[in-house]
């Protein structure tokens, strides 16, 4: 493989496990990026192999359509967009109250 070919590779390095020497690999000639979380077939994957981003993602997108579908509901101002109907109800998104 030529040098052209392999730069045009997305790959990164993941050093996964606590005695997991850190090394540094290079894909012709040029050196891999290293990641923390990574996303494969859908999965994110954290370097220690939990699952905490996964499960954090998919709770904040339910709770945001969540909270979308009850606003919609008990507003009664369905002609308005999500953010509109917030402010006229004096609320924030479920986000915005997280931080």
């Amino acid at each position: 493989m030529d040098d052209k070919s392999c730069a045009n590779f997305k790959c990164k390095v993941m050093h996964a496990g606590r005695r997991n020497p850190g090394y540094q690999y290079t894909m012709g000639g040029q050196q891999l990026a290293e990641t923390e979380v990574e996303k494969d077939t859908g999965v994110k994957v954290q370097k220690n192999l939990k699952p905490c981003a996964q499960c954090a993602d998919a709770a904040r997108m339910a709770q945001e359509r969540v909270q979308q579908r009850a606003v919609r509901m008990v507003s009664g101002l369905t002609s308005r967009e999500y953010e509109d109907r917030l402010k006229e109800l004096g609320l924030q998104t479920l986000e915005e109250r997280r931080h």
